[in-house]
């Protein structure tokens, strides 16, 4: 199969010399999603891309799945860190949730907002992305397993009324 663009800016990525620890399994999970984005693309499943629409934004999502107990552990990382998004070309709003708890596990996920899949693909191969994620290896203990990344096209917006819908 012939990789796209997303999965060859990963595939670039993960035969980096600077890769920072810990930035495998992540990438690894992209590479997966890239692939099946990539079938998916090729298929007559949908349409990935909808040209001259407002539709073409992408929202990028890791959910991680931080072990009992070491939530606070995990919310002090990611609320104390430094930002490397708000100069970003075509970011436009970062959201970290916290889900529901389960026996072993308590589900958390990033949601990324950005105004293509073209400006996504263009940050995993910035400075700013090697910056953000030099430390991911370092905090292993947190977790049970990588993160599971998701890559969405967005379809449809629906704003409240009186807010402006992209």
């Amino acid at each position: 199969m012939t990789l796209g663009p997303r999965a060859e800016a990963i595939a670039d990525l993960l035969g980096r010399a600077d890769a920072a620890p810990g930035e495998a399994g992540l990438v690894a999970s992209w590479l997966w999603t890239a692939e099946r984005h990539a079938t998916l693309a090729g298929s007559d499943h949908r349409p990935i891309h909808r040209e001259g629409d407002r539709t073409t934004m992408f929202i990028a999502m890791n959910r991680f799945r931080v072990r009992k107990g070491s939530e606070p552990a995990f919310e002090e990382v990611w609320l104390n860190r430094e930002i490397h998004l708000h100069s970003v070309p075509g970011f436009v709003e970062f959201h970290l949730l916290a889900g529901p708890s389960h026996e072993d596990h308590t589900l958390y996920a990033s949601h990324t907002v950005w105004e293509s899949e073209e400006d996504f693909l263009a940050w995993t191969r910035s400075q700013a992305f090697r910056d953000a994620h030099k430390g991911a290896g370092s905090h292993g203990d947190l977790y049970l397993g990588p993160p599971q990344f998701e890559g969405f096209t967005v379809l449809q917006t629906v704003a409240r009324a009186g807010a402006e819908a992209d």
